[in-house]
């Protein structure tokens, strides 16, 4: 019986070094809340042959060129946004999949682009205030109250 190994799970901001077997994702599905995921094929000294990713280093390494058998060192880094917000960042071999498109600009990556669909306006029942309408009143009932000397 095969002994069945563990893939490779990534811990933040611990840098792995790795190469890959294979070009390209062997395995393509979801995550238990329905973003995709990529199985590849892969070589590490802990013994793990396979890592499943996220669309984010799927990302990176279709932009940094990654060859088959290239050692690269892929993290989960801590950074500071531009508003000052701490996020967290794949990077590989120290650089971000932004970084890499700048210096690949061949490249047609969307990293992690999402257009999120505009939610519809909801319509009130027939026979229902809008929320607009119902607004109005409270408002008018507050400057009542206000008028009187009364708290609201």
């Amino acid at each position: 019986m095969e002994n069945k190994k563990e893939p490779l799970k990534f811990e933040k901001n611990i840098e792995e070094t790795l190469s890959l077997v294979d070009s390209g994702f062997f395995w393509q599905g979801t995550d238990n809340y329905g973003k995709p995921k990529y199985g590849y094929k892969i070589s590490h000294i802990s013994g793990a042959d396979v890592m499943f990713v996220s669309d984010a280093v799927k990302n990176i390494l279709e932009a940094s060129n990654t060859d088959v058998s290239m050692n690269f060192v892929l993290v989960l880094d801590s950074i500071t946004d531009a508003e000052g917000n701490p996020k967290t960042a794949w990077k590989l071999n120290g650089k971000t999949t932004y970084e890499w498109l700048a210096e690949n600009p061949e490249k047609e990556i969307q990293p992690n682009a999402t257009v999120a669909e505009q939610p519809k306006p909801i319509e009130p029942v027939s026979g229902e205030k809008s929320l607009e309408q119902r607004v109005s009143e409270l408002e008018s009932k507050v400057k009542s109250l206000e008028d009187k000397g009364l708290p609201f």
